[in-house]
Parts: structure tokens; C-alpha cells; sequence
């Protein structure tokens, strides 16, 4: 389908409510018009072949005919359709034609239509020349031509909205609006009110926005443009997108597919009929044609030869027969050659249109994942920053809580990337260690009471004197279990007990392994019967007496593909009123050796980059603030600066041993000023430091300029490891 604002500009062409003229006309000519619309109407729906077939029938009776009017229309309709298949030559070739006939015979109504088409497609990429076509149309219109009229002063006040002169815009919609409410079928109406709506959109207006669009909405059962209800969906669309209503979105997706699918198959249909009547038509006026010369040719036989009267007749109805068979054959194979063409042609549709999908849906990860780490970059920083100069015994618990807290955080955004591995589960993606679990659980645990303190409930955590200290698993898809069930406990529970509980089913000494049980129980609200079996569907939440809104329905759907992946499930037993249990198990190695899953620093003494320089450049304060402090505990000297521009003018007379640059920056990006440099210092290593994970940009980041990324926000560890491998020397 073509983009939003250009529907909107001229999808009129189809309305069934366009007046009749004052004037008598023929039958034949209403007929031909009809044609005529129906052939704007496959060209809106991007069926060009069919479209041109039709628009030639009309043309070549309005030339038997000389109406010139319906010639430029034609014309009109030609421009069009070769301008939207990139045939720029024919598309000005077919609207001069149209021009200079209008001009020639002074049809005002099509000059005015040809300077309209002009301005909302074939000059849309020129502002200049699409306004000035557009106000040239207004001197030609004229009022009784109400159509065309509503037609022209809509797509004047989408323009001026598009270049945002919203004022400008609404004076035109309300000329508009005036004509289009006499309509009875109320297309026109929605489309006016669509335009003022994003001309609210422009303003910021969400409310006002809303407003003309559901005012749209019963107007719909006044029209039969199925192509209206499409593009009020598509508008509620952004809009609830902006407002970030996703049920909404989702509800409106689901309609938008199936009018989608209803539109499509019946264009389809349709040009399945119009094609095969088209082939028949022809291949019987060649059978037609065949027959007079054979009826031609036995008259003569008959006249000169009535001696071979009957063998000329055997003759005929032998031919007759073969070539009936032929034709059959013939059309039998062009008709299956077409059939498949149309199939290949629906499948590439599909193809792309999955494609498309994909990437929107990747963007929005990404875009979302990018907009997270910058401010836990923030607090990780400022965290380590208050942990190096607290003095109080005190804090030091809370300030452990914060810096655990965002470290789970950091890696469950890594897991969000990762979460389109949950529709097909994998124990290749499993990535388990041997860890302690008792202080694995305790961390836990040390976090999540702070979350239970605002409802007065309390956690309770029991573990078997039996379970191996050292316990095989991958924590971070574990601690998204656990770290989801609790908080859908505590979500449903107010003032009371919310217990974990681990214990051993089965320790096999023999193998190493060890059977374990998880149960997180709590004295809730407890689950209806009918909801226990639809909870952990995606989106999808339990009915609560309570109302809860908070969430998306998404923590039980992720913990139920987890264990899937796990080889296990999640289940519950639940009284409404007493309270829910979740549990499940997990079959795992152990061993009771010491951990070696403890993060600690290889040993970079306080002065370890003594003597070596770096420039920062990131466009966020807090950002350079907190690179700098990590840097400058370690003894390096650091300058720092806010742009692309100013980074170039300071190393015009100044060298570092490093360079640290975001990727996404305003005015000059990160890549582009790294161009800049390398042409000048090619020695220099500079690191791209950006919130972007490396698997999210579209090219290798060597291909950049950069020597390495390092994503934001870091382990201390790994970030004075990539700057040690990384940092020059000497500054020569």
C-alpha cells in the first residue's frame, strides 16, 4: 500500500457520493464513467495492469466520441499510475497531454485537477512547486464542482499541515468541511476531520487528535469507502502508539489485518474475473474471426468446386475440432501459467511483508534497549561513585542493593535482545556455571525486600540443609524466574507472607546431580479456576478484585518459555481468597568445591594509568562525569567534551593515548567524526563507549573507524581490560 498522507491526498477519487452534474449526459457516457472509477480504484489499490486495461476502454470510446473532458481524465489517471511505477518520463508526458487538451478546449474542471495531481504527487518532493500548483488550482475550480472542490482544498490543508502552518491548514479544512458535511455518504467528512487531527498531531494535541478521530468513527457507517475505515484504524494506530496504549494497539492491529485480508481478496478476486473475461473476449473474436474466413472460403469452394462439396466439408469440421482442441489446450496452459504468476507474485508480497515486520519489530527492541541503558549507566556510575567514598556501615547494605539491582538490570535488557530465542527454546542458549546458591538466592532476596516494604508484606526464604553449596544453572535466566514470580506475588498480596522455598527431590551421589524444587508461595488474592489455565499467555492477566493495571502480562509468559527452555514448566495451585503457589523443577549438577563464579578485579593498583591521557566525548553530562571518574580513579588524565566539533578542534593541539567516543551524537555523529580524525592521526585508538550492543548495528564496527565497543553500562573488569589492550603507549 502507498504511505499515509498520500491516501489521505487522494483516495476522494473512489467515493460512491461524487455528484452528478447539472447537465443531462447519456447513458453511455454514466456507463463509461463508472468504468472510468473503477479503474482510479484498482490504481489506488496498486492493480496498475488491470487499471490501464480499463482506462484504455474509456479512452478509446471518449476519443469515438470527442470528449475532450474524459480524454484529460484518462490522461490524468495514466500520469498517475506511471508516476507511483517510477516511469517519470510517461507519467509528464500523459499530464502535459491532459494540460495542453484542458487548455486547448478551456476545461477549467481538469486544469484544475491536473495542477491538484501535480501538487500532492508528482511535485510532493518540491514544497515550492506543490504550493504553488495547489493555490494555481483554486483559480480554476469552481464551486459547482463540488467534488473536485472538497478534493482541492483537503489536500491544501494537508499540505500546509505537513509543513506545519497548522492555522493556515484549518482555513482550508473549513472551507472543506463545509461542502463535505452535505454529502450523504460521509467519506469526504472523515477524511477533513483526519486532517485536522494531524494537524492536533502536529500541535502536540494528543487529546484534540484523539477527539477528531473518534468523531471519525461512527461517521464510518455512512460510508461504503472500505479504504476510510482503513486509514482511521491505521490513524488511531500512531496515535496509540504515541499515547504507548498497548492493548489498544494490539486490538487495533488485529481489526487492520482483517480488513487488510477482506480488501485484498476481494481486489484479487475481482481481477482474477476482469482478466480471464478480457482473455475470453479476445480469444473468441479470433475464433469469431477464423469462422468468417472459413464460411468465406466454402462458398467459394462451393461455387467453384460442388463436385468436392462434401469433402471440403469434412475438411471443415476436422480443422473445427483441432482447433477447438488447441484452443482448449491454449487456454488451459495460459490460464494455469497465470494462476501460478499470481501465486509467486502473493507469496513475494507475503515475503516482504514479513521482512517488514521483522525490522520494525527489531527496531523497536533496540530503540527500547538503547533508551534504558543511558540512565542505568547513570546509576551504575553514580552507585560505584557512592560506594568508593561511603563511610557509613549503614548505607553500605543499600548502596550493595543498588549496584546488584542495576547489574539485573543490565543484564535482563541484554535478555530482552535475546527474548525472540524464547518462541523457539534451546538448550543451546543456555549458559549455566557453577554457582553458590545460597548467596545466589540471598542477593536475591537482599533486593526484593525492598520492594515488599510499600505493602507491608514479608519474605521468607527457606532452603534444605541438603543442597549442595555449589550448584550448576545460568543465573541470569534463573534470577528472571524467581525475580518474576515474586514480583507477581507481592503485586497480589497486601500485609502479608510471601515465601521462597528450594528443596531437594532427589541427590544422586554417583552422577553429581541433584533434583531441585522452587515454590513461591504467598496469602494473596489467589486465581480464579478459569484464569489459572490463560495466566501464562503472553499479554494476558488474571481478573483481580482489586483492578491491578500495573504490567503487561508478559513476567508469567517469560518465565514459562524459560523453563521450557530449561526442559521443565511452571505450574500453580490457587484458592481465590487464600492465596497461590508456583513451583517447578530443575535437574542440575553440583559439586562442593569453593565458587569460582565471584567476580574480583585481576589488581589495577590506584596509579595503574598514571602518565596516560584520554579524551572522552559523549553528548550526556552525566555520562562524561561518571567514564571520567572511572578513568581518573585509575590514575588517568582526562579531558572531556560534549561534541563531535569540539573534540576535532581540541586534538588540533593536543594528543591522548586513548580516545573514548558515543556512537549517537547531535549535529556530528560518533562515526562521522572519527572520519574527520583518522585523516589526521591515524594512530590514536579511539573506542566507541555507546549504550548500542555491538549485535545491534547494521555494519562491524572496525568498518566505523572505531577500534572496539564497549557497551554502556560496563563491568568494571571488562572496561580496564578493553582500555589496557587498547591504550597507546606513548604519545608521540
Amino acid at each position: 500500500m502507498r504511505t499515509t498522507h498520500l491516501i489521505i491526498l487522494f483516495l476522494f477519487n473512489t467515493f460512491a457520493f461524487a455528484q452528478a452534474d447539472d447537465s443531462q449526459v447519456d447513458s453511455s457516457r454514466v456507463y463509461y464513467e463508472r468504468i472510468l472509477s473503477n479503474a482510479t480504484d484498482k490504481s489506488y489499490t496498486e492493480f496498475y495492469d488491470i487499471s490501464f486495461i480499463l482506462g484504455h476502454k474509456v479512452l478509446k470510446y471518449a476519443e469515438s466520441q470527442q470528449d475532450y473532458e474524459l480524454m484529460c481524465n484518462v490522461y490524468s489517471l495514466f500520469a498517475e499510475n506511471y508516476y507511483y511505477l517510477n516511469d517519470s518520463s510517461s507519467s509528464n508526458l500523459y499530464i502535459n497531454r491532459s494540460e495542453q487538451l484542458a487548455k486547448t478546449h478551456s476545461i477549467n474542471s481538469s486544469i484544475a485537477k491536473n495542477y491538484r495531481i501535480r501538487g500532492v504527487s508528482l511535485e510532493r518532493n518540491n514544497l515550492v512547486k506543490s504550493e504553488y500548483y495547489l493555490q494555481e488550482a483554486r483559480a480554476y475550480i469552481s464551486t459547482k464542482d463540488s467534488f473536485e472542490y472538497v478534493h482541492l482544498y483537503n489536500d491544501l490543508g494537508y499540505f500546509y499541515a505537513s509543513i506545519k502552518q497548522c492555522d493556515t491548514a484549518i482555513t482550508y479544512l473549513d472551507i472543506a468541511d463545509k461542502i463535505a458535511t452535505k454529502y450523504s455518504d460521509k467519506a469526504a467528512l472523515i477524511y477533513t476531520k483526519l486532517n485536522r487531527s494531524y494537524c492536533a498531531a502536529i500541535r502536540k494535541d494528543l487529546e484534540t487528535c484523539e477527539t477528531y478521530i473518534l468523531e471519525c468513527i461512527p461517521l464510518l457507517e455512512q460510508t461504503t469507502d472500505q479504504l476510510a475505515r482503513t486509514q482511521v484504524l491505521e490513524n488511531l494506530l500512531e496515535l496509540k502508539y504515541d499515547q504507548n496504549d498497548y492493548k489498544a494497539i494490539y486490538e487495533i492491529k488485529d481489526s487492520l489485518n482483517a480488513l487488510y485480508r477482506i480488501t485484498y481478496a476481494k481486489n484479487i478476486e475481482l481481477s482474477k474475473q476482469e482478466m480471464a473475461n478480457k482473455i475470453r473476449i479476445e480469444e473468441h473474436k479470433k475464433v469469431i474471426d477464423v469462422l468468417k474466413q472459413k464460411e468465406t472460403l466454402q462458398y467459394e469452394k462451393i461455387e467453384l468446386y460442388n463436385d468436392l462439396f462434401y469433402v471440403g466439408l469434412v475438411a471443415i469440421i476436422a480443422i473445427i475440432i483441432a482447433f477447438t482442441f488447441l484452443y482448449k489446450h491454449f487456454k488451459q496452459r495460459k490460464h494455469n501459467l497465470y494462476l501460478v504468476k499470481r501465486k509467486n507474485e502473493e507469496l513475494e508480497k507475503a515475503t516482504l511483508y514479513a521482512e517488514k515486520l521483522s525490522k520494525l519489530k527489531s527496531q523497536f527492541i533496540s530503540n527500547v534497549t538503547h533508551e534504558l541503558r543511558t540512565p542505568l549507566y547513570a546509576i551504575s556510575g553514580y552507585s560505584k561513585i557512592l560506594k568508593e567514598k561511603n563511610n557509613s556501615k549503614s548505607l553500605s547494605a543499600y548502596i550493595d542493593s543498588i549496584e546488584y539491582s542495576t547489574t539485573y538490570l543490565t543484564e535482563l535488557i541484554n535478555g530482552i535482545l535475546e527474548f525472540n530465542k524464547y518462541q523457539n527454546p534451546s538448550t543451546d542458549d543456555l549458559n549455566p556455571k557453577f554457582w553458590d546458591i545460597r548467596a545466589f538466592i540471598n542477593r536475591i532476596v537482599l533486593t526484593f525486600q525492598v520492594l515488599t516494604y510499600g505493602k507491608e508484606n514479608r519474605l521468607i526464604f527457606e532452603i534444605s540443609d541438603k543442597i549442595p553449596s555449589q550448584v550448576e544453572f545460568d543465573h541470569i535466566k534463573l534470577q528472571q524466574i524467581l525475580y518474576n514470580l515474586l514480583m507477581n506475588a507481592n503485586k497480589f498480596t497486601s500485609n502479608g507472607n510471601i515465601y521462597l522455598k528450594i528443596n531437594d527431590l532427589n541427590i544422586d551421589e554417583s552422577s553429581k546431580t541433584c533434583l531441585l524444587s522452587f515454590q513461591i508461595e504467598d496469602d494473596g488474592e489467589g486465581i480464579e479456576k478459569d484464569d489459572q489455565e490463560i495466566i501464562f499467555n503472553a499479554y494476558t492477566q488474571a481478573s483481580s478484585n482489586y483492578n491491578h493495571t500495573e504490567g503487561f502480562g508478559l513476567g508469567l509468559s517469560i518465565v514459562s518459555k524459560i523453563l521450557k527452555q530449561m526442559g521443565s514448566e511452571i505450574k500453580v495451585e490457587s484458592i481465590p481468597g487464600e492465596g497461590s503457589i508456583f513451583f517447578f523443577t530443575i535437574e542440575t549438577d553440583y559439586k562442593e568445591e569453593a565458587s569460582l563464579s565471584t567476580r574480583e578485579l585481576k589488581g589495577y593498583p590506584a596509579d595503574y594509568f598514571k602518565g596516560k591521557s584520554c579524551l572522552i566525548v559523549d553528548d550526556n553530562t552525566v555520562n562524561l562525569h561518571i567514564t571520567k571518574w572511572h578513568l581518573e580513579t585509575y590514575g588517568m588524565q582526562c579531558t572531556t567534551t560534549t561534541s563531535g566539533e569540539e573534540s576535532i578542534d581540541i586534538l588540533k593541539n593536543n594528543s591522548y593515548n586513548l580516545i573514548l567516543m558515543d556512537i549517537h551524537m547531535p549535529t556530528l555523529s560518533g562515526p562521522d567524526t572519527v572520519k574527520i580524525i583518522k585523516k589526521t592521526d591515524k594512530k590514536t585508538p579511539i573506542i566507541a563507549l555507546s549504550a548500542v550492543d555491538v549485535n545491534e548495528l547494521e555494519v562491524d564496527i572496525t568498518q566505523l573507524g572505531f577500534e572496539t565497543l564497549i557497551t554502556k553500562p560496563f563491568n568494571t573488569e571488562d572496561f580496564l581490560n578493553v582500555i589496557d589492550q587498547s591504550i597507546l603507549p606513548d604519545v608521540g
